[in-house]
């Protein structure tokens, strides 16, 4: 199934995982893994998902500026609240005292 036919079957129903278009290498991890951080912060994701999700992206190739670049670019899309809210799990998988007080 290409991709205009999953676009066409996400509109009128709910396709099985296994009917979904194999992503290949289009992307590319790294931006899989930037993307996918994305989407958590968005959705409040739980530290071990973010953890997971950095660890993805670091060893893709992503740079921690580059990470943490994600937090920036998401803000005027979801609110502050949920950036402010997602960094201490940023700071926390990236070892990074955020302490600051």
């Amino acid at each position: 199934m290409d991709y205009a036919d999953y676009l066409r079957r996400l509109t009128i129903d709910s396709p099985r995982f296994d009917e979904a278009p194999d992503p290949g290498e289009t992307i590319g991890a790294k931006s899989r893994a930037l993307i996918r951080l994305a989407a958590l912060v968005a959705a409040s994701g739980a530290e071990s998902s973010v953890h997971r999700e950095i660890d993805d992206a670091l060893a893709a190739g992503a740079s921690a500026t580059e990470i943490v670049e994600v937090l920036e670019i998401v803000m005027p899309l979801i609110g502050r609240s949920c950036v402010v809210k997602a960094a201490p799990k940023f700071a926390s998988a990236l070892g990074v005292d955020a302490d600051l007080r």
